[in-house]
């Protein structure tokens, strides 16, 4: 039975994706998109880079041209959320206590950035990093440069801010617990040589700290204040340690859940009438033989259009490789890959680390896993082909360069 009315829960890139995937497969029955963003969905990776930078405005990270839904016959609910779902009729409740009369969901709830338990987070100048509304709020603030910017946190989000800020002419200065920026991602090779890039273009990292408070005068942060290491100066801070997936939903429908709602290779949860995207979705990958869960822009947008199709009663399968771009002052970054096989994992270089270009590939039992470009002109759709394909290589072959990925 095909769904008279499709419920989608979360108006992020997954929840976009949803819809416009029903549309274009000639869906003609009822679509709710509900959000608690007052926008409709956009492109997430330019906030902490293009339009943090104010090199793109509103417009340009809109994921469909304003009026997009409404031509489609989309109903919107923007700047509020569903607060429940019937797993057993696929209906929805908002949180003004509105009844959607829906016979099926996709949840696409989207992450929420982790928070630091320590006194003074309400301070004014206290950011996290998540929507337009906080890249607004960040940008105006480092707009005309001058500012003492704290970043608490190494990850994709707080050295591409960092690269932002520095460009608008802003002191930086970057907190971590780990080695070097990234390195709990690309691991303490890497992670160096990201470290060395930022600390050319000028900012400063403390390493092995503990933030235990964040200090204000008159309302507004004037510190970051350290276990046992006194205070870091600062008028701005971004507390970038990451985002949790939003479970809230799937909990109270009583989902499977095991860090992820957990879904099969056509998104469909432990609900017949229930499916979730992006980054709550936790599916058993048939490349990586694990189950995955990825944040990632990609990921949300194949996802959303996998969960289309199966409520239509199609075939499609989720068997992607996620990818994501990054880029750092005139560094461009490309990952295609699975995050969880490369822990622990030491990659082979094609080319040399300590040169402005070259290839990073994860191999576990011979299998690329995973992979980075660094200022390569290869796709990294060449990657992801790479690692999708599943089979043992040769590293001798792999790491010479003149042996293009896709012969590999």
């Amino acid at each position: 039975m095909v769904a008279s009315h499709v419920l989608i829960a979360g108006a992020g890139p997954g929840g976009g994706a949803a819809a416009r995937g029903l549309r274009e497969r000639g869906y003609g029955g009822r679509i709710t998109l509900v959000g608690g963003d007052p926008n409709p969905p956009y492109l997430r990776p330019a906030l902490s880079k293009q339009f943090l930078r104010g090199e793109a405005d509103r417009s340009a990270v809109l994921l469909d041209p304003d009026g997009w839904f409404d031509d489609h016959g989309v109903e919107t609910r923007f700047g509020t959320r569903v607060a429940g779902v019937d797993p057993e009729t696929g209906s929805g409740r908002l949180e003004d206590g509105t009844t959607i009369d829906s016979d099926a969901v996709i949840l696409a709830t989207g992450s929420i950035p982790r928070a630091l338990p320590v006194d003074g987070g309400e301070l004014e100048g206290v950011h996290t990093l998540r929507s337009i509304d906080d890249s607004t709020a960040l940008r105006d603030r480092l707009a005309a440069g001058g500012h003492r910017l704290v970043i608490v946190g190494s990850g994709w989000i707080g050295m591409e801010v960092a690269a932002s800020a520095r460009a608008l002419g802003n002191d930086v200065t970057v907190l971590m617990r780990d080695p070097a920026p990234l390195s709990a991602v690309l691991g303490r090779r890497l992670g160096a040589r990201f470290r060395t890039l930022h600390e050319e273009h000028g900012v400063g990292f403390l390493r092995d700290v503990v933030v235990d408070r964040f200090v204000g005068q008159g309302g507004r942060v004037t510190g970051v204040g350290l276990r046992g290491a006194g205070v870091v100066p600062a008028d701005t801070v971004l507390i970038g340690v990451g985002a949790a997936p939003d479970l809230r939903l799937a909990e109270g429908a009583g989902l499977e859940l095991r860090d992820g709602v957990l879904v099969d290779a056509r998104m469909q949860t432990s609900a017949e009438r229930i499916w979730a995207v992006g980054d709550i979705a936790s599916v058993l990958h048939p490349v990586a033989g694990v189950r995955i869960r990825s944040e990632h822009f990609s990921n949300a947008l194949r996802g959303g259009a996998v969960a289309a199709d199966a409520v239509l009663g199609g075939s499609e399968r989720y068997d992607d490789v996620p990818t994501f771009l990054s880029a750092q002052y005139d560094v461009k970054v490309q990952f295609a890959g699975f995050p969880p096989l490369m822990r622990d994992v030491d990659p082979l270089i094609r080319g040399s680390i300590d040169s402005a270009a070259f290839t990073a590939v994860w191999l576990v039992d011979g299998r690329p896993v995973a992979g980075v470009h660094v200022n390569q002109p290869d796709p990294r759709a060449a990657l992801a082909g790479l690692i999708g394909r599943g089979r043992p290589v040769e590293p001798r072959r792999l790491a010479d360069r003149r042996i293009p990925l896709e012969e590999l």
